[in-house]
């Protein structure tokens, strides 16, 4: 009964728009205030102990410095950098989506942040130039997803600490995967472009390649 009454709480004030920890918090002191199955101090040492933790700080400032580096346009420097490369190559907005996906991932370290920051500047050129706005999203969520193994990546710090293994080992673990992942998304890219006859306008000149990697430099 008691479990039941907390699972109706939690529910209702996340469907409400509550955010997760808030409900599950405020559910979990409604089956404490019906069925004391323990005590309030422990449940607030517990979470002390559970954030109080050196290693965990590495999540929130992740996160931080996603939102920084986005807000400050360092992924707009990323996308033109890759664009000054392989803008008139068949296909090339959708490799470049990869590219300054697997950049911003590295610098960011989340999948989230990658997808927000590179996705809003991607998706709708993408769309522009007669991608479907389908496999557009699609392929911004899967290059973004590449920030979860592309070292640094915070998921590679929780295991590291949780499973007791070395950060600096996960993270060499994470390069030949992620490359390998990227360059498959770019083949599948270059074989859908092909068959959609979706080409690159931008051609390649050296002196708007140098202009576009001289004021990316910092975000790279």
């Amino acid at each position: 009964m008691a479990t039941g009454v907390m699972f109706i709480v939690m529910f209702g004030l996340m469907f409400l728009g509550v955010p997760i920890a808030v409900a599950m918090f405020i559910s979990m002191f409604v089956l404490i205030n019906i069925d004391p199955v323990t005590t309030s101090s422990f449940i607030a040492q517990t979470t002390y102990g559970g954030v109080a933790s050196f290693t965990n700080l590495a999540l929130p400032f992740f996160m931080i410095s996603g939102t920084i580096m986005e807000t400050g346009g360092l992924s707009k420097r990323l996308v033109s950098a890759a664009n000054s490369i392989i803008g008139g190559v068949t296909g090339s907005l959708g490799m470049v989506t990869v590219i300054a996906c697997m950049f911003f991932g590295a610098v960011s370290g989340s999948a989230p942040a990658t997808v927000a920051a590179i996705g809003a500047i991607m998706i709708p050129m993408m769309v522009q130039e007669g991608y479907s706005k389908y496999y557009a999203t699609a392929l911004a969520c899967c290059a973004g997803g590449l920030g979860v193994i592309v070292p640094p990546s915070y998921p590679l710090v929780l295991y590291g600490v949780t499973c007791n293994q070395s950060v600096g080992d996960l993270f060499i673990a994470g390069l030949l995967p992620s490359c390998v992942v990227g360059g498959v998304l770019i083949l599948i890219n270059y074989v859908y472009c092909r068959k959609h006859r979706l080409k690159g306008e931008n051609h390649f000149h050296i002196k708007s390649a140098v202009s576009a990697w001289w004021d990316a430099k910092w975000a790279l």
